[in-house]
């Protein structure tokens, strides 16, 4: 939907933006928000970024701003409260997980930095990761951060909201 302009933008599973990514890169998506303290592209557990076209971000500057708030907002939400982690959890992704295990789950990825609470877009973070994939992928050795991260939207949401100490 996304890459047929059904829709404008999309939360993907990490694993879906990259195949996104394969087929449109160098031009036409980026990511809105990224993801926080990923150890690899190809071992990480799913984790989601925000994904649009350049031509929204040009079109809807001011919603793709409310964007990246609201997902930082819930980030540092599920972040911070575990009984509200497990209750979405239990809700929307896997009803028969026990308390014991969806806070194991929570537990470990607040310990692994896995809320992108300030928004995971550093050079520092995916250039590496950009690197890696392009490394790997066939057709997309042109990839760059400039060219894939928006971070425009993620500074401007953090200075609203203030710095994450989960970070």
């Amino acid at each position: 939907a996304l890459l047929s302009g059904i829709v404008d933008c999309a939360l993907l599973r990490l694993e879906e933006a990259v195949a996104l990514v394969r087929q449109q890169s160098p031009s036409g998506l980026r990511l809105l928000l990224g993801i926080e303290e990923l150890r690899s592209l190809l071992s990480a557990p799913p984790h989601g970024v925000l994904a649009t076209s350049d031509a929204f971000i040009g079109r809807c500057p001011a919603t793709c701003l409310r964007l990246v708030r609201g997902m930082l907002r819930a980030s540092r939400w599920l972040h911070d409260d575990a009984a509200l982690f497990c209750r979405s959890l239990r809700r929307w992704v896997m009803p028969e997980a026990s308390e014991e295990d969806a806070v194991g789950l929570w537990q470990l990825l607040v310990r692994e930095g896995a809320f992108a609470v300030n928004g995971a877009v550093s050079r520092m973070h995916w250039g590496p990761k950009l690197e890696a994939l392009a490394a790997l992928s066939k057709g997309t050795q042109g990839l760059t951060y400039e060219g894939l991260i928006s971070c425009a939207h993620v500074g401007e949401s953090v200075r609203k909201l203030g710095r994450h100490p989960g970070a």
